[in-house]
C-alpha cells in the first residue's frame, strides 16, 4: 500500500545513498560512522556544494545544498528578505543562512516507506535544480563592494 513496506535502517539508507553515487561515478567523501556524505555538482552560475545525511532516530534523509559564497552580516536582512520571498513559493525545501552560509535544505521522512536510488536520484535533482535556478540572482543581491573584496572570489566560487 502506498509503497509503505519494512521498516529501513538508517545505514540501510546511506548505503542506498552511497550505493547511487557510486553507481553514477559521483566523487564524494562518506563518514560512515555518522551517516554523512559529502559531494560538490558544478551548477550553471557556481559550483553547489551537497551534504547527504540520515538521521536514524528520526528516520529523515536530509540534503543540504550549500551555496558558493558566504552573506557579510551587513547583507543578511537582504539575503533573508530574499530567502523569505522564494520559500513562499517553494512547495518543497527551503533556503536558510547556517551562520554565513546560505544553503537550501530539503528532508524527507524514511519511516515505513523504502528509500530506492530513483528517490534519492529524485531528491538530489530537486534540491540541485532548485539551487542552480535561484544560487546566481542571490549571489547578485549582496554589495558590490563585498563581491569585489571578497578573498573567496575566485573561480571556484563563482
Amino acid at each position: 500500500m502506498l509503497g509503505f513496506g519494512k521498516n529501513q535502517s538508517g545505514k540501510d539508507v546511506y548505503d542506498i545513498v552511497k550505493g547511487y553515487f557510486d553507481s553514477k561515478g559521483y566523487p564524494y567523501q562518506a563518514d560512515d560512522e555518522n551517516l554523512i556524505l559529502a559531494s560538490s555538482f558544478g551548477g550553471d552560475d557556481m559550483p553547489i556544494g551537497m551534504i547527504i545525511n540520515v538521521n536514524d532516530k528520526a528516520k529523515l534523509l536530509s540534503f543540504s545544498a550549500r551555496l558558493m559564497f558566504e552573506v557579510p552580516e551587513t547583507a543578511k536582512a537582504v539575503m533573508l528578505d530574499e530567502f523569505n520571498n522564494l520559500n513562499a513559493n517553494i512547495n518543497i525545501g527551503c533556503f536558510c543562512l547556517v551562520e554565513q552560509s546560505p544553503v537550501f535544505r530539503m528532508v524527507h521522512f524514511y519511516g515505513d516507506a523504502k528509500v530506492t536510488k530513483d528517490l534519492v536520484e529524485t531528491l538530489l535533482g530537486i534540491s540541485l535544480q532548485i539551487t542552480d535556478m535561484h544560487d546566481g540572482m542571490l549571489k547578485g543581491k549582496l554589495p558590490e563592494e563585498w563581491k569585489a573584496s571578497d578573498v573567496h572570489d575566485s573561480i571556484m566560487y563563482g
